[in-house]
């Protein structure tokens, strides 16, 4: 069967990738932001959020109805975290082409009723910011051209940057590399969110590190137990220092 499908398969795998858009990701992400950003601007910045496969997440960030509808299920050491909006003024969704479409996102999910009902979270998403009328510009950068990123990164004026599940698949010596030229080139605050899975997926749940312009390390921030984001968040060493500076608001309990 696979001799007979070789070209075929030898296409797919040449020119797409595993693309899992889960809906919740936004999250971490959207509590960060709004944490961060509101002391370097009032008036608006650019976020870029890399890898980002079906495009969603920029679309998410600031849309309160997905985060009231999910974010109950991820509770933070303080509690759940209350909505607040990040100044952001323009949204960038960045990924190497093609960029895949609903369908391709589909075949990238396992094959049960637990994915089954997480795509059906992905379809809610997907409308719930059609119809609030998030855009962003979609943008096609290979993040392992370090020339083409340089040139992407000095044509736009970008703030912040996310890259969600996207650096474990990458040699560790090009992920370093793709870090050093966001630090490089990034506006100020230059702040960068990475969210990877714990232990080069050896262990449940992912960890969120937090770089900014001042800090010659990355804040450890926290984890999450689940990496589809229902679970909890749980402190690592440097979640009291980086909430000191950026107070998180959480819901009354």
């Amino acid at each position: 069967m696979a001799r007979e499908h070789a070209d075929g398969i030898a296409t797919i795998v040449e020119q797409r990738r595993n693309s899992f858009t889960g809906a919740r990701r936004f999250l971490v992400p959207q509590v960060i932001l709004s944490a961060c950003l509101p002391r370097h601007s009032r008036s608006g910045l650019c976020f870029a959020d890399l890898g980002t496969g079906l495009g969603i997440m920029p679309k998410q960030i600031n849309n309160e109805k997905l985060f009231t509808a999910f974010s109950a299920d991820l509770p933070w050491p303080g509690g759940v975290p209350a909505y607040r909006e990040a100044p952001i003024r323009r949204a960038l969704a960045v990924d190497r082409g093609p960029f895949p479409d609903l369908h391709w996102v589909r075949e990238c999910y396992g094959s049960s009723e637990y994915y089954d009902s997480l795509f059906g979270e992905l379809v809610f998403a997907l409308d719930a910011v059609d119809v609030n009328g998030a855009t962003t510009e979609t943008c096609e950068v290979d993040l392992l051209d370090t020339a083409v990123l340089r040139q992407f990164l000095h044509r736009w004026p970008i703030h912040a940057a996310n890259l969600s599940y996207v650096l474990y698949e990458i040699a560790p010596d090009r992920r370093t590399q793709i870090i050093n030229t966001l630090r490089d080139n990034l506006r100020p605050p230059g702040l960068i969110i990475v969210t990877e899975p714990r232990a080069e997926l050896t262990r449940q749940g992912c960890e969120t590190l937090v770089y900014c312009d001042y800090r010659t390390d990355p804040y450890r921030l926290c984890t999450v137990s689940d990496g589809h984001f229902i679970g909890e968040v749980t402190a690592l060493e440097d979640y009291d220092e980086f909430t000191a500076r950026y107070p998180i608001a959480f819901q009354p309990s």
